[in-house]
């Protein structure tokens, strides 16, 4: 934690430990996850564009790719989790 700034507190209500307060909503940690894997994989992509090398181009598309399926099974895994919770089987 930074000390000696005042910086504005966004604190999330306490409420379930796996939940993330994101931008004025509620998030798992998964979707969290989701979230910041796709904004990388988007990254990525833009860095891919300005490469010179097709290898290189084609690396840094790959590991965009490779993120977005990083992200996709964290969404599943949330949705997997939300049913499993939903049916008082877990948490």
């Amino acid at each position: 934690m930074l000390r000696g700034m005042n910086l504005p507190r966004n604190d999330p209500p306490a409420l379930a430990a796996p939940l993330q307060w994101a931008e004025g909503a509620l998030l798992s940690a998964e979707l969290d996850t989701a979230k910041r894997y796709r904004l990388h994989g988007e990254e990525l992509r833009a860095m891919a564009t300005d490469k010179s090398t097709p290898e290189i181009r084609q690396s840094l598309l790959g590991l965009a790719v490779d993120y977005e399926k990083m992200a996709s099974s964290m969404e599943a895994i949330d949705t997997t989790n939300r049913l499993l919770r939903e049916a008082g089987i877990t948490r």
